[in-house]
């Protein structure tokens, strides 16, 4: 009788030697609930703890569910355990292994909540014409001021400008309003990066060599069929030079991007940040962990749940990318429902149908990997 691959046993297992291997620190204790916490969310499709405890075996079956609950909670609330390590040790290693195949490297900025008790800032990498989450940081309430600080989103860029640099030849930074900062901007051109942020309408500006004109951003109103760019606008309360382009007349909105980018790509390029939030923030909520139904209200807690739930996120999004660039496995594993491999399914969405065909199955092994396939 063949053996069965791919129990939640010997995933667990290889899960942890995986974070043992990236990230010797990790106790014991931690091991051995941590890769049970991920394949229950990605079993369960849900962050709920008791969703979550549904879905384990072996040794947690053999307790009563009150206790398991007590255990995952304390490891949650744990003071002794910080995720956003773990969390940044797999980043840095599915980095180092992956090749990108493209010379410009996006990364998105942006900021999402959990109903009104939760901020998130997450910093996405474009893979594919999708995302992927590379940092984040968690706050308590809806928009806290904390998670606009010019301090914490340096942390941010620096730490995913320093793990991307390497890999490809320009690092674009793609943000909203929120993040159209004089000292951010600042930033990223003295990295020798570049960054297409959207500016809000009420900045003032100096137009030199467009009739030396000075007035709001607002103020230039979009044009039918062409794009507008502005060389060397000065931003006037810091006297800061940058280049200006105005998207074209779409609806009743428009974009106005400061960048220091190609000005001619700046509109394509911040365009590109919402396929990449889209889908991660997806991947993450409705279609797919469901965060929101989350009944926590600590925010250790939730950091630590919500950094378990991205490492699993990421793990499935490569299984995804890995099966749909692999000819010889769309041969083997059918999937039925051939809209659903289209363009518009994520690949996170593909990794947990193969996830799911391959659980407890003969078929192949499940990679442990986190080894992100040219894409």
């Amino acid at each position: 009788m063949s053996k069965v691959y791919n129990t939640q046993e010997s995933l667990a297992s290889s899960l942890a030697k995986f974070f043992k291997k990236i990230f010797p620190s990790i106790t014991k204790p931690q091991l051995k609930i941590i890769p049970y916490i991920i394949l229950g969310m990605i079993e369960s499709e849900s962050v709920v703890t008791t969703d979550i405890i549904k879905k384990l075996k072996g040794k947690f079956n053999q307790v009563q569910t009150s206790s398991t609950v007590r255990r995952l909670e304390r490891f949650f609330n744990s003071l002794n355990f910080n995720i956003y390590d773990l969390f940044q040790a797999v980043v840095s290693y599915m980095i180092s292994k992956h090749e990108f195949t493209n010379k410009n490297i996006y990364i998105a900025l942006d900021h999402t909540g959990c109903l009104d008790h939760f901020t998130i800032l997450l910093f996405t990498v474009k893979i594919g014409k999708q995302g992927i989450p590379i940092w984040f940081r968690c706050f308590k309430g809806k928009n806290p001021p904390e998670a606009l600080k010019h301090d914490v989103i340096k942390e941010g860029i620096v730490y995913t400008y320093n793990l991307l640099k390497d890999k490809a030849e320009n690092i674009i930074f793609l943000g909203d309003r929120w993040f159209c900062q004089y000292k951010l901007m600042k930033l990223i051109n003295e990295m020798e990066g570049y960054y297409c942020f959207r500016a809000k309408k009420d900045i003032t500006i100096y137009v030199p060599n467009y009739g030396e004109t000075v007035g709001r951003i607002g103020d230039i109103k979009p044009k039918e069929k062409e794009e507008q760019i502005y060389e060397d606008v000065w931003v006037m309360q810091h006297r800061y030079i940058t280049n200006l382009v105005v998207s074209r007349k779409e609806g009743k909105d428009c974009w106005h991007i400061l960048t220091n980018w190609k000005s001619e790509e700046a509109i394509e390029s911040y365009n590109y940040r919402f396929g990449m939030i889209e889908f991660v923030f997806k991947n993450g909520k409705s279609n797919g962990f469901y965060l929101e139904s989350t009944k926590m209200r600590n925010i250790r807690a939730f950091t630590t749940m919500f950094g378990v739930m991205c490492i699993a996120l990421i793990w499935i999004t490569i299984l995804g990318v890995n099966y749909s660039n692999t000819e010889e496995k769309k041969r083997r594993i059918k999937i039925k429902d051939k809209r659903r491999m289209g363009r518009i399914f994520s690949y996170f969405n593909t990794g947990l149908m193969y996830f799911n065909i391959l659980y407890n199955t003969k078929i192949e092994k499940i990679s442990c990997s986190f080894v992100l396939s040219k894409c």
